[in-house]
């Protein structure tokens, strides 16, 4: 195994919290139709197209777990990925602080867990211009930049030129400046602006022209592309009723954007919950010109298949063999971590487990659920290796329950 004990020791508390784990490979289930389209969508992504994705469940379903999964295989394929939740002031409503949750949330493949800035984004091809400017070559290579990126935005190009400039120079202050404007950053004096030769912030008006200017920014660099991770879109019907049609209205433009080749090497993914999709007063059905383009999604219970190119995929509930799956994965990382040996049937741990969400009103069970319960369980147990303390769990006559004490005192 790859990771350490107490890394696994980690993961496993983690996902007892309910919270995704930075190392989801142990935990994939299924979804293979799924993933194989994510696939899709990041070579479609990278051969210059723009795309957006909703990932639709309920609640524990795993929409956290396939995110973090289109993370991890962006970054493989060299994409800069963003991903943050709808909260804590990341609102759709307005595209200046969208941008902003975007350009202070990036990372790559080099920084994955430590995140990066917009600076660290430049090393390796500052360190190209350098050499090439001890051989008389780094002009071209700048003015190729510049021009292309003067069809976005002016004001972007400029304030880039001055930010390179420093670089090369070695002007720490003067690309701090430039580098705090040009990711959104309101607070910046009006006589250090005047340096670089730019006036005003960037703005609800101006957010977009300046994410399009970036997108083709980090290609240009060398990059695949933007992947940006949106999780928890079902907030926005918190908002007054205003503000959402302007959220709504917001996601169609991205859409829009996206496909008409405006947002190339740029990828949306949306996770939201099946009520959001559902919801008739406060979802996507009270903007029809949002709900034509994401329709319902791949629900298998409309046509009797599933189709998971649709905008909208809806990921399933857990099935037996899932279950059978998740007690497999996690006995094994279980038995690794702490070092401690259950003689457990997988199969009869699993009967009993249904059994207990049973009896506790809960028909549909929840990959969340499942995980937190199934840890919960080992824990006791591991930590009180005399089986009667498992009645603090549950009810010690129900009969999988003694036939499952038999296994653990073996």
């Amino acid at each position: 195994m790859d990771q350490s004990r107490d890394q696994v020791k980690v993961m496993l508390l983690a996902l007892k919290n309910g919270v995704v784990p930075e190392n989801i490979s142990s935990f994939r289930i299924g979804r293979e139709k799924e993933l194989e389209e994510i696939e899709q969508n990041l070579n479609y992504v990278l051969n210059g197209n723009g795309m957006t994705k909703f990932i639709v469940g309920k609640y524990g379903s795993g929409k956290s777990l396939m995110l973090r999964e289109i993370q991890e295989r962006a970054w493989k394929n060299n994409f800069v990925v963003a991903k943050f939740q709808m909260e804590k002031g990341a609102r759709i409503t307005n595209f200046q602080t969208l941008y902003y949750q975007i350009m202070h949330s990036l990372t790559t493949n080099e920084s994955e867990h430590q995140g990066t800035n917009f600076q660290e984004l430049f090393n390796n091809w500052i360190d190209t211009l350098k050499s090439k400017s001890a051989e008389g070559n780094s002009a071209e290579a700048i003015q190729t930049v510049i021009s292309t990126l003067n069809q976005y935005n002016l004001s972007f190009s400029r304030a880039l030129l001055f930010y390179i400039r420093a670089r090369i120079q070695g002007d720490p202050a003067m690309s701090d400046a430039v580098a705090s404007w040009l990711t959104g950053e309101q607070n910046i004096p009006s006589s250090v602006k005047k340096n670089f030769e730019v006036v005003g912030h960037i703005d609800n008006e101006n957010a977009v022209h300046f994410l399009k200017a970036f997108v083709k920014l980090i290609h240009l660099l060398g990059y695949s592309g933007l992947v940006i991770l949106v999780d928890e879109l079902e907030l926005i019907m918190s908002e007054r009723s205003d503000i959402r049609l302007t959220a709504y209205q917001n996601l169609r433009y991205i859409i829009d954007n996206c496909f008409n080749e405006e947002l190339s090497h740029c990828l949306f993914v949306f996770g939201a919950t099946q009520d959001w999709l559902d919801n008739e007063e406060k979802g996507p059905r009270i903007y029809p010109a949002l709900f034509q383009r994401i329709g319902l999604g791949n629900d298998s219970t409309i046509t009797g298949e599933t189709d998971v190119r649709q905008p909208v995929m809806i990921l399933s509930k857990m099935t037996i063999e899932d279950m059978h799956q998740l007690n497999l994965k996690v006995l094994e990382l279980y038995r690794y971590a702490y070092e401690f040996t259950l003689e457990i049937n997988p199969l009869l741990l699993q009967k009993w487990m249904v059994q207990q969400f049973k009896q506790e009103g809960l028909d549909d069970i929840n990959i969340r659920l499942y995980l937190k319960k199934l840890i919960e369980i080992l824990d006791i147990i591991e930590q009180n290796p005399d089986s009667n303390t498992i009645k603090a769990l549950t009810d010690s006559k129900n009969i999988f329950v003694s036939k499952v004490l038999k296994w653990f005192s073996k």
